[in-house]
């Protein structure tokens, strides 16, 4: 049948559910942990244990755990001895045993667990400290702790990842984090227990019952919050110890024979979590048994109790409880009667039972007890979907109906039939297989439950098969940490941000909030009812070690535990961490002899690129304190260091700079060996390191002194042709002599002249000097240059020019009466005072002729032409005097009315020449 995906509008329809106060969407999971049993009293035959591979080393008290790649670790326990070797079950391609890396300590009847990252840990035995199995080195690590347990010890996995260690005639609970590999003590005493057990609740705490102590076997039991520490005391139904203890899929916890002191047991003593407390069920054991084996198969939900001893005579019998109507039937024998055996459940819900003692003393003997399997199409569904199930009776000749019997329980622990949700009240077994098979569509109110469905099918009226399958409904909530500074300094705490949040509805948040960075975790108790939950915190420090010089991005790491009501969660951040020793340069302008220069003393957090990363980094996170610079010859000086006065901005986050700003002064010496060196260092602050010197000195050549150059009050207007007096000032450092004392003069970029500087009497540093200059026709620009001597550098100056134009003067040539056409001619006098006029030299205007103001004709403008005399562009001749340029030319073709006329012949003149015009008076007749 096909599995009916809701939409999102269905999902957000869900109200919200009782126990958490959420609401499910899409992210919101089922967690399927699917087990199946049999229990058939006359056909029990067809699951008998067989004989597999012999251990390399005969041994009871042995611990043994399924590793992640499905092979069997076996650790140490008893032969002559306490044992230390370790051997590992393989079964591909054949069953057989390895020998792998021995313990550092010899263990027995120790505790052992597998790690949520695939390490195997083991504890107590006799041997103080744990040790840790690394599967990929073959190799062992051991951490020391203060306790020392003896035989009896428990190692129990918490939901969020811990490990507990408890037991082994130790009050001491301890908690091993395997993310930072290290051990801490709970802030709890218990009992002193031995040859007790350790069940974890599904609410995750766990249960610690039985055993012996110092007044001999006990009846009391505690349960133990691994959060909070807090332990509340139960009573037995009767005095318990070296028993089996099951968590059974129902939530309750089985305890199944044991001594009490004076005589073997064979009863059963359940605890509930409805009521909190034990009691004897009606059904025994078939026989008294101590120091046995129970186990309970993810893909098995029946509890298989086999082996251990009754009258201290090992003991091969096996039987298997029925959680559904707490019933006991027996279930076949081991290939050799054993007690203190070693016991894993396979992969496929098969039972390994490893070693053990037997009336000859420690065994090699080893059997595998074939049990049917059961799972689930896919790991989790949402709510809303339906849940399917499929498996293997291992009866190949059974067919025919496996009926369903359906009960949720609820947060609380309370027992809720629901078989009128199942889809059908059967499934089909064909060929003892059941195919996928519809179960039950899951709502929003499931969240927080764990439901079990019983499924029986009868082989013969004597002959029945039951079948349990377990699941979980949980919210997957999401978890996101943040470092609150972007960056932080090696050595020193950061501040973390850690949010969870469910589905946008109020949810209970309660549970345990670990973070890790730098191998240090921290842990938090939290309990909260809202729609998201966020604690900030400070934790030292990102990098692991005491090199506070390092740097570099480190992980900051947060898990979460869950609840009833929601799973486990992670995440992760990058965090940025930089050196406790800033990075630190001298930056420098140009250096001049006897001119302060400005120094920039900058110092930073030294890390990693921050490239591509996207974050913001605090500005608190610049350097404080002192900066020094020192110079080559002593001079040296200290400073506060400043932040920057307005913020960069740049596509690449960049890290918070400190200055600090000095001056300094070339010395004769230093322009003497033509350059100067500094050195630098910083004082360090709260957080960083002191830095006693720059690691490579930078050096700055040391030129000449500058000069400045003034020209002193020049006239406002030039008159060409006549001298002009021009001063010029030169200024340097006093401390330096002066060596050339000509200062040249350039008119438009000619030499025009030169001026010779005199000291100033009244002081060093300063020398004037005038001089009478002729300046070319036209100038512009007055620029007047010192050049380098000594040690004074070169320098310049400038001044606009304004030139008065050139003065003219116009003459004719016409007789008194004329007759139509007729000429006047006419002489330009360029009064040039015998300053030289370029060729090609244009007047500016050309010449014309008037009456009464009218124009009557105007002539093209003329040009000075190169060379002493030529022809302009008129047509007229010219003369180049020393002192003067003569432009003659004539008006010709008049024709005027008869009569008397006034003429006016002009030149109108522009920037370079002055107007001038003549008249003359004709009669035309």
């Amino acid at each position: 049948m096909p599995v009916r995906r809701p939409s999102l509008s269905h999902l957000l329809s869900c109200a919200p559910f009782p126990q958490a106060l959420a609401r499910v969407r899409r992210r919101a999971l089922l967690v399927f942990m699917f087990a199946g049993a049999l229990i058939p009293p006359a056909a029990a035959d067809n699951w008998n244990w067989r004989a597999t591979a012999l251990l390399k080393q005969a041994r009871s008290g042995a611990c043994a755990v399924r590793m992640a790649d499905e092979r069997v670790l076996v650790t140490g326990g008893t032969a002559e001895a306490a044992l230390s070797s370790v051997e590992i079950y393989q079964f591909v391609p054949e069953e057989r045993f390895a020998e792998a890396a021995p313990m550092n300590a010899a263990r027995s009847s120790h505790g052992c667990a597998l790690v949520k990252d695939g390490r195997v840990l083991v504890a107590g035995g006799g041997a103080a400290g744990i040790e840790l199995y690394e599967p990929s080195l073959d190799t062992w690590t051991s951490f020391d702790s203060t306790v020392l347990r003896a035989e009896g010890t428990t190692v129990t996995p918490l939901s969020d990842g811990r490990v507990l260690i408890l037991g082994g005639r130790a009050s001491e609970v301890e908690v091993f984090d395997p993310d930072t590999s290290t051990i801490s003590i709970l802030p709890t005493a218990l009992a002193l227990r031995q040859r007790s057990s350790v069940t974890l609740l599904r609410d995750g705490r766990l249960l610690i019952a039985g055993g012996t102590g110092e007044d001999g076997t006990l009846n009391t039991a505690e349960i133990l919050d691994a959060d909070t520490g807090a332990v509340t005391a139960l009573t037995l139904s009767m005095p318990r110890a070296e028993h089996s203890a099951t968590a059974l899929f129902d939530g309750r916890v089985l305890l199944a024979g044991g001594t009490d002191g004076a005589s073997d047991l064979n009863t059963l003593d359940v605890w509930s979590p409805e009521t909190n407390t034990f009691q004897l069920l009606g059904a025994t054991l078939s026989v008294a048994r101590r120091n046995h084996t129970a186990l309970l198969s993810e893909a098995n939900g029946f509890v298989l109790i086999t082996s251990g001893s009754a009258a201290s005579q090992p003991l091969g019998s096996s039987e298997l409880f029925d959680p559904s109507s707490d019933s006991v039937q027996p279930a076949g024998s081991l290939t050799v009667a054993r007690t203190d055996l070693a016991g894993v459940v396979l992969a496929d819900g098969s039972i390994l039972a490893l070693g053990g003692r037997d009336d000859n003393g420690p065994s090699s003997a080893c059997g595998v007890l074939p049990n049917p399997s059961f799972r689930p199409s896919q790991g989790t569904y949402h709510p809303l979907e339906r849940a399917l199930v499929s498996g293997s009776t291992g009866v190949s000749a059974l067919n025919g109906r496996i009926s369903f019997d359906l009960t949720q329980i609820d947060a609380g622990g309370k027992s809720i039939a629901s078989n009128g949700r199942l889809i059908s009240t059967f499934g089909t077994l064909v060929n003892g297989n059941l195919p996928s098979t519809p179960v039950v569509d899951l709502g929003c109110s499931d969240i927080g439950s764990t439901f079990v469905l019983t499924m029986r099918a009868t082989v013969s009226p004597s002959q029945i098969i039951s079948v349990q399958v377990r699941f979980n409904v949980k919210l997957r909530p999401t978890l996101v940490v943040t470092g609150l500074t972007g960056a932080v300094v090696a050595g020193q705490p950061i501040a973390v941000r850690t949010t969870l949040t469910a589905d946008g509805g109020n949810v209970a948040f309660s549970g345990t909030l670990n973070l890790t960075t730098g191998g240090v975790t921290l842990s938090k108790s939290i309990s909260a009812t809202a729609a998201s939950f966020s604690t900030e915190n400070t934790i030292c420090c990102p990098l692991a070690g005491k090199d506070t010089g390092a740097s570099g991005i480190a992980s900051l790491n947060a898990t979460y535990g869950g609840n009833l009501f929601l799973e486990p969660a992670s995440a992760s951040a990058s965090q940025v961490v930089v050196s406790a020793i800033p990075s630190m340069s001298l930056t420098f302008g140009a250096m001049r002899l006897a001119t302060p220069s400005s120094l920039t003393l900058n110092v930073a957090p030294a890390g990693p690129d921050l490239t591509g990363l996207n974050l913001t980094i605090d500005p608190a996170l610049r350097p404080t304190g002192e900066g020094t610079v020192k110079a080559a010859n002593g001079t040296s000086s200290s400073a506060a260091l400043q932040g920057p006065g307005a913020p960069v901005f740049s596509a690449v986050p960049l890290y918070p700079l400190s200055v600090a700003a000095f001056s300094y002064t070339p010395t004769i010496a230093d322009r003497r060996s033509g350059f100067v060196c500094f050195d630098a260092a910083y004082s360090g602050d709260a957080r960083y390191r002191r830095v006693a010197g720059l690691a490579v000195l930078p050096c700055a050549q040391v030129s000449g002194a500058p000069t400045g150059l003034q020209a002193v009050s020049p006239p406002g207007t030039f008159v060409v042709g006549t001298p002009s007096a021009l001063t010029v000032r030169l200024t340097w450092p006093n401390s330096v002599g002066i060596v050339n004392r000509n200062v040249n003069v350039l008119a438009d970029g000619r030499a025009a002249g030169t001026i010779l500087l005199t000291p100033d009497p009244t002081g060093l540093g300063v020398a004037q000097g005038t001089a009478n200059v002729l300046l070319p026709f036209n100038t512009r620009n007055l620029a007047f240059t010192y050049d380098q001597s000594g040690d004074l550098l070169s320098s310049q100056a400038s001044v606009a020019v304004a030139m008065s134009p050139v003065s003219t003067a116009m003459t004719t040539r016409v007789a008194a009466t004329v007759s139509n056409p007729f000429s006047i001619g006419y002489t330009l006098t360029v009064n040039n005072q015998g300053v030289t006029i370029p060729g090609g030299t244009s007047l500016g205007s050309g010449i014309e002729l008037r009456e009464n103001g009218a124009l009557v004709q105007q002539l093209p403008v003329p040009t000075i032409p190169t060379g002493a005399a030529g022809t302009i562009v008129d047509g007229s001749s010219n003369t180049i005097l020393p002192t003067s340029i003569l432009v003659n030319g004539s008006i010709t073709n008049l024709i005027l009315p008869l009569g008397q006329h006034a003429l006016t012949i002009r030149f109108p003149g522009s920037g370079l020449f002055q107007a001038s015009e003549a008249q003359v008076t004709v009669r035309v007749q």
